[in-house]
C-alpha cells in the first residue's frame, strides 16, 4: 500500500493511478509529496526487510500497527470535526481498518513463531558437544 501510494504522490495531480488522481502539485508546490513518497517507499523497503526475516524483526509490525492506527485516529477526527466529508474518508477508513487488523493479527502470530524456535533452540544440543 505504502509503494502504491507513493507512486500516486509522484503522479502530477493531471495523471490517474488505478482510477486515482495524482496527489503532486506542478512546481515548487509539489516538493512535499516528493518528499512523503520518498519516505513511503522508505518504508516499503523495511517492510520486505522485516518479511524476510519476521521472528526475528517482528516489533517492525508493531511500528507499522501504531501507524496505521494513528492515521485512522486522525481520518477518524477529520470526520468528525468536519474538515473532511465522511464520503472521502471511507476508502481510507476501509484500508486502514484491513491492514490493522492484519498486523494486530500478525503480532502474536510472529511471537508465538519466535517462542516456539527460541525454545526448539533450547532444546537442540549443541553441535560437538
Amino acid at each position: 500500500m505504502d509503494a502504491l501510494a507513493a507512486v500516486q504522490l509522484l503522479l502530477p495531480t493531471s495523471r490517474s493511478l488505478l482510477g486515482f488522481p495524482g496527489l503532486r502539485a506542478s512546481g515548487v508546490a509539489g516538493q512535499p509529496a516528493i518528499m512523503a513518497a520518498v519516505l513511503m517507499l522508505g518504508w516499503s523497503v523495511v517492510l520486505v526487510w522485516a518479511h524476510l526475516r519476521t521472528r526475528e524483526r517482528r516489533a517492525v509490525l508493531a511500528i507499522t500497527l501504531g501507524v496505521v492506527l494513528a492515521l485512522a485516529v486522525s481520518n477518524i477526527a477529520y470526520g468528525l470535526s468536519g474538515s473532511l466529508p465522511w464520503a472521502q474518508l471511507a476508502a481510507p477508513l476501509a484500508i486502514q481498518a484491513v491492514l490493522g487488523t492484519m498486523f494486530g493479527l500478525s503480532i502474536p502470530i510472529a511471537r508465538t513463531a519466535a517462542l516456539a524456535r527460541a525454545r526448539e533452540t533450547a532444546a537442540t544440543p549443541a553441535a560437538g558437544s
